[in-house]
């Protein structure tokens, strides 16, 4: 039998979550930049943060403690990133988030870590997601450009679309078998994408009487 796998993929929810960030260079502020755009409650604590740190706080993106870290500052975190550039103080903190049941990341130590953030490839509500587990970002990034090429901008108007026929389907298709049938249709027809990165308008009602008409063929 094989060795586990280290890490599991999964996507969080950190709508309203906090997260801490340690240190206030780039890399925490890159990291924090990221936790901000997936909505999560952020506090930075560092005692020199950089200018984009700073204007974050300035637009009530995030919270900062300008001071170094210390213990007892991560109760309560739900994800913690430790990136202030000394292994001693990203040490501590990775013990202390570990001990106190937080996601914890230390860039660069993944030994330290108990999650890794992936190189992402988003098309709106699409999202795929490259990790080698810390052992070779470059490669992630790299496979993860060779997926944006293969889709599209369009991709997230198509996800968009197929959302809103979706909810027609299931509003009004009260058998369940048939909305079945519907949706696996919907989601194997590759003409709307391919419409759709034509830059032709398609509408969900369309779509909608189309997938009415095919059942009944």
């Amino acid at each position: 039998m094989s060795a586990p796998v280290r890490h599991y993929p999964v996507f969080v929810d950190l709508a309203g979550r906090l997260a801490v960030v340690v240190g206030g260079g780039d890399e925490a502020e890159r990291r924090a930049r990221s936790l901000v755009k997936h909505g999560a409650d952020v506090a930075v604590i560092a005692a020199e943060p950089t200018q984009g740190l700073i204007e974050m706080e300035a637009a009530g993106e995030l919270t900062i403690e300008r001071r170094g870290y210390v213990a007892g500052d991560l109760k309560g975190a739900f994800v913690v990133v430790c990136a202030s550039g000394s292994e001693e103080i990203d040490t501590a903190a990775s013990r202390e988030a570990e001990a106190g049941g937080s996601l914890v990341a230390v860039p660069g130590l993944p030994a330290l870590s108990n999650f890794t953030s992936p190189s992402v490839m988003r098309r709106g509500a699409l999202q795929i997601a490259v990790s080698t587990g810390g052992t070779a970002p470059g490669l992630a990034k790299r496979i993860r450009a060779q997926i944006a090429d293969e889709f599209g901008p369009e991709w997230g108007e198509y996800l968009e679309l197929l959302g809103i026929v979706r909810a027609i389907v299931l509003d009004r298709v009260p058998e369940s078998e048939r909305r079945t049938r519907m949706l696996d249709a919907l989601s194997a027809d590759d003409s709307l994408r391919e419409a759709l990165a034509a830059g032709e308008h398609v509408d969900p009602e369309d779509v909608f009487k189309r997938l009415v008409m095919e059942q009944h063929d």
